[in-house]
Formats: C-alpha cells, structure tokens, sequence
C-alpha cells in the first residue's frame, strides 16, 4: 500500500506543484504570445485592386481619405498589427508594378512603424487627378483565401472598368488572329452584359473569319431588330455602331453562307438611305458577279472605285470580268492598278500572275 502523507507533506507537494504551474505558465507565455502579428507576404494589384496576401491573420485595416479641394487625393491605409514576412521586401520594382497596375495613382511608399505596444505597415497612396473623386470609395472588398481585396472606386465602375479592359483584350487578340482566346474574352464581357453591342458585333465578325457564319448571323440580326433604320435616328444601338455597317456585314455573311437573296436585301436597304456605301456597292458587284451578270457587276465596281480610289479588291474583280470577256487591254489596266496599290500583297501576286498569263497569250499569238 502507498504511505500516507501527513499534512505538512501534502502543503509542501501543493506548494510545489504551483511553483511548477507557474514556469509552465511562464514558458509557454514566452513561447506563443497572445497577440498574433499578421504577415503581409506581398502586396499587388489587379483589375483595379489592391491586393494583399498575408499568413497567420488577416490585419485589422483603418483608411484615412485626404481629401482637399485642389490638392492631390491622398490616402492612407493602415495595417495594424501586422509586419512583412522576413522573405518580402518592398522595392523600386515591386513599386514600378504596383503604380502600373493601378494606372490612377501616382506614387505608394509603404512603410512599417513599430513601438513597445504595436507593429502596423503604413500604406500610402497619392491619386491622379483624372480620378473621380465623387466615386472615390475605398474599402475592402473581401477577405478570402489569406488575401485581402481593397477597392478605390464603387463596384459599378471597377466591373465596367473590369469589362472594358477585358473587351480591348478580346480586341488584342482578334487583330492578331488569336481567334479562340478572342472568343472566349468576348464571351465573357457578354455573359456580364449583353447590351455590349461592338462586342456582340466584332464577335460576329470573328465568326466570319472562323466560316461559322450561322453564329454571325445569329448575333447580327438582333442587333438590326433593335435599330430603327431611320438614317436620322441610331435606336438602341450606339451611334457610332452604324446601322449601315451593320446590316454590310450580315448581308456579306448571308453571302458566305450561300443565302445570296437574304444577303441582298441587306444591301439594297443600305442603299435605299445611303446610296454612296462603297461596300455596299462592292458586295452587291459580288452577288451580281456570282449569278454571272457580268455587265451589272461591273457597273457596281466602277461605282466603288469611284467611291474608293484605293480599294484594290474592286480593280482586281474588275480585271477578273474583263478577261472572262477576253477585254485584254482593260483586264491589263486593273490588274497593273492592283500591283501599283498593293504589291507585295497575295492580291498583288494573283494580279500579277493574271498579267503574266495574258502576256504569255500574248506572246504566243504573236510567233
């Protein structure tokens, strides 16, 4: 059996056991401080934002707005209780990225400040003055995932700004022929708007470029559905968004996808309150040179050469008819034209193998 403690031993034993409580207390106080330090890893920016990745916590944030009338816009953003990860600095190239990402500051110096009682990173940024002030509003956006999402505008103008920028993306990449990646961007800018008329109507044009006209169609035809085709009056679409241009380009998809009388229609509208729309007249030449009358389709070419001095495509459709009627000295004329606009293009090299062959008739009628 255990020995029995007298009192004095079982006072000692308890005094023991708290004198030993109270280094364990002592030590792991030391160990793990009750105040956790949120560790700013990196600051960036994107779509507009300023973006913060932190470990341990997310900082307490406390915005400070100056705002005097004609003095620059500044703002202060202090990030309490918080410090830089050992492995992040904040140098001239981390600043370089930050100020082009966020076109509408001028300068941002950050700054850590520390005393006996708390650690805090001080953010400052110093605004353009083509910044709206009225819209001005910074907060946080969200806190997910160790970052931290700051927003200087309203929601409304960062998503419009958001699919502005986006919608010029699309536009990058379809002047480079990217065509898929283009897709994909417009498509996105319409999932968020559908009212976006050009990139609805550049999306269609890309769907040209890539044969799959019925898809063009199907994005054309609404926007004319909304359009009072008054000459005077631009409806629903943007002004600068012409109906005139529009209905060109569903008529020349109707005219790829082999539905060459829908495809006229379009034109002759255009032609009903703007007679002098050289492609219009220039894709009527085309349907009249597809039915083969010849005599009508050159009318309508000879009308866009006068309309349009410089487009290559009419004198070289025009030196295509004249061979087929075996008119040499003209067919020679238009595709000489044609050289003289645009030799080094694949137009200028047809053109050119034109007149070799005539030459080359030419020639052998002569021996």
């Amino acid at each position: 059996m255990g020995k029995i403690l007298k009192s004095k031993d079982k006072t000692k034993n308890w005094l023991k056991a708290c004198l030993l409580f109270l280094v364990f207390i002592f030590q792991t106080s030391s160990a793990y401080p009750q105040t956790i330090i949120s560790e700013i890893i990196a600051l960036h920016a994107e779509d507009k934002l300023l973006l913060l990745d932190v470990a341990k916590k997310y900082p307490a944030v406390k915005f400070n707005v100056i705002n005097e009338p004609n003095k620059t816009l500044k703002l202060t953003i202090e990030l309490l209780d918080s410090t830089y990860h050992k492995s992040y600095t904040f140098d001239d190239e981390k600043k370089k990225e930050l100020l082009a990402n966020l076109d509408f500051i001028s300068n941002i110096t950050v700054e850590q400040l520390a005393d006996d009682l708390s650690n805090k990173l001080l953010v400052v940024l110093e605004f353009k003055d083509s910044i709206n002030r009225k819209d001005f509003k910074p907060h946080i956006l969200s806190t997910r995932d160790n970052l931290v999402k700051i927003i200087f505008l309203n929601e409304q103008n960062i998503q419009e700004e958001q699919l502005h920028v986006k919608y010029n993306r699309a536009l990058e990449e379809q002047l480079i022929l990217n065509l898929d990646k283009a897709e994909s961007l417009y498509k996105e800018v319409l999932l968020k708007d559908q009212n976006l008329f050009f990139a609805k109507y550049n999306l269609a044009k890309l769907y040209i470029d890539k044969e799959q006209y019925t898809e063009a169609i199907n994005l054309l035809l609404p926007l004319i559905d909304r359009q009072n085709p008054s000459p005077t009056s631009s409806g629903d679409l943007p002004v600068s968004l012409d109906i005139f241009i529009v209905r060109n380009i569903l008529g020349y998809a109707y005219y790829l996808n082999g539905d060459l009388d829908k495809s006229r229609a379009q034109f002759d509208e255009v032609l009903k309150t703007k007679p002098d729309s050289y492609e219009a007249n220039f894709n009527i030449g085309l349907l009249n040179e597809k039915a083969k009358d010849l005599k009508k389709a050159k009318l309508f070419f000879q009308k866009v050469i006068e309309l349009r001095p410089d487009l290559a495509e009419a004198y070289y459709h025009l030196g295509i008819m004249e061979t087929i009627e075996k008119n040499k000295k003209s067919a020679i004329k238009y595709f000489t034209k044609v050289i003289e606009l645009t030799p080094e293009s694949e137009l200028g090299k047809l053109s050119q193998n034109e007149l070799n062959n005539i030459n080359n008739k030419l020639e052998s009628n002569t021996k």
